[in-house]
């Protein structure tokens, strides 16, 4: 599993002031990527994510309010946080 740029400067921005030491974010995404269980988006907002994530398939894992956005290799794209509202249990 690789950790892209993109996704360790979403979470240093969005992290609390102590996560955002570059090594400290890679520690601390690699332990909560490891408690996360998968989760997928509602059927209402799948047409719109699959647009704004060109067209390619990904897969979601969820710890706590993160949320945490892989490619079909495992690559951890992007994260973020909150819209809970928008998730369900993956089936």
């Amino acid at each position: 599993m690789t950790i892209t740029q993109h996704c360790y400067e979403r979470f240093t921005e969005r992290a609390k002031r102590g996560d955002r030491d570059p090594a400290r974010a890679a520690v601390k995404i690699l332990d909560m990527l490891s408690k996360a269980e998968p989760v997928q988006l509602k059927k209402k907002y799948r047409a719109t994510a699959l647009l704004r994530n060109g067209l390619r398939l990904v897969s979601y894992l969820k710890f706590d309010n993160w949320i945490f956005v892989l490619d079909e290799e495992q690559n951890v794209m992007t994260c973020y946080q909150g819209q809970q509202f928008r998730w369900e249990a993956d089936k």
